[in-house]
């Protein structure tokens, strides 16, 4: 997946006028997150039970789309394409408690993990990108990927045969390294691999891909802000169309109203902005 250079260009426009507020103001949203060294709290009871209850009920995960914030194609069969969109659901409300989720990022139910990674993720807060980079060395299996096919015949029936070319193994890592490259993508930052259930693409090592997210880290750690976790927010909410579809067109004016309500700029240039 590549970020569509209109979208990069408008991003970079709307925001290289406004570096001073991007290092000095909080990034609007519902919740900050804190670094990974904070002191745990306790996931309340009833919220556990909640993210295993639907941890226990997938079949699958699409991990695609769940970072790209957009649907199943037609062809998937129906019962999984329900089930699916009620995991989107589920994903985002389960964001309203970042601090539990980030608990459950330590649960040894894989399922769990899987659970907590993709509510992590629906937040659109990079202060949780160091919790979700914790595991990308997660080896453990966890339930298949679901995403498009790989193969160009689809059958005309409105169902994929077999599924299996729109499904492959999946460990927790694997959903954590897509994770991450994803916003890796959105700061032009080089790195071998792609989302899972594109097997053709080569993998770095786990040591360089956490070498690498360290840096990126260590770069933006104690920003409010950048361009590329715009950037990302934009992306998701177009869900990577091309031309966009009108129905995203509230999503984008929410991304697009959030950078135009930054302050007016002062000081240093655009290139602090990536």
């Amino acid at each position: 997946m590549r970020f569509s250079s209109q979208l990069v260009t408008l991003v970079f426009l709307l925001l290289a006028a406004r570096p001073t507020v991007i290092a000095q103001h909080a990034a609007p949203g519902p919740t900050r997150a804190v670094d990974a060294g904070t002191k745990p709290v306790t996931v309340p009871p009833e919220f556990q039970a909640q993210v295993e209850a639907v941890a226990q009920a997938i079949t699958h995960v699409a991990t695609r789309a769940i970072i790209l914030n957009r649907p199943l194609p037609w062809y998937i069969p129906s019962n999984l394409l329900a089930e699916q969109t009620r995991l989107l659901t589920d994903l985002r409300a389960m964001g309203r408690q970042p601090e539990a989720l980030r608990l459950l990022l330590k649960n040894p139910d894989p399922r769990v993990r899987t659970v907590a990674l993709g509510a992590l993720f629906a937040r659109e807060d990079p202060r949780d990108l160091p919790f979700i980079a914790a595991l990308i060395n997660d080896a453990a299996p966890t339930v298949p990927d679901l995403h498009e096919t790989m193969s160009p015949m689809v059958s005309a029936a409105l169902v994929l045969q077999p599924l299996d070319q729109a499904e492959s193994p999946l460990t927790v890592g694997r959903i954590a390294r897509s994770m991450i490259h994803f916003y890796f993508e959105a700061a032009h930052i080089p790195f071998n691999g792609n989302f899972v259930g594109q097997p053709y693409y080569p993998q770095s090592s786990t040591e360089e891909l956490l070498a690498a997210f360290n840096r990126y880290w260590a770069e933006r750690k104690d920003r409010a802000s950048c361009a590329s976790w715009y950037l990302v927010k934009l992306e998701r909410a177009t869900r990577s169309t091309n031309p966009v579809q009108p129905q995203y067109q509230a999503d984008i004016d929410a991304v697009f109203a959030q950078i135009k309500a930054l302050p007016s700029p002062r000081g240093i240039g655009p290139s602090s902005t990536r």
